[in-house]
């Protein structure tokens, strides 16, 4: 289960640092979408560096099993709520500009 679970963590990396890299390097970004895509990879790598820890100091018990678990879930949550409330911003964008051209 540990191993399918830190595939799973590697795809998610790669499916999303792979077009990013691709799309910024093209300049199909524009200024607040290299923002968003920067602060997106950040708490990205929060969650692999608090995964990290996870692994590695949760059976020397410096911290409750509580706290890591929090901390983990806090940013997940974090990261599904900025890409959720950047593509419905996108989304509506879009939608409102078809609607513009239509009419």
């Amino acid at each position: 289960m540990e191993y399918a679970h830190r595939m799973w963590g590697r795809m998610v990396g790669a499916v999303f640092y792979l077009p990013a890299a691709y799309f910024w390097y093209k300049g199909w970004f524009n200024r607040g979408m290299k923002i968003r895509v920067g602060v997106f990879g950040a708490l990205i790598m929060c969650q692999v560096v608090t995964a990290y820890n996870n692994y590695k100091f949760c059976n020397s018990n410096t911290q409750s099993d509580n706290e890591v678990m929090a901390k983990g879930r806090c940013l997940k949550s974090l990261c599904v709520q900025d890409s959720t409330l950047s593509g419905l911003y996108y989304l509506l964008c879009l939608q409102s500009l078809v609607k513009s051209k239509i009419a």
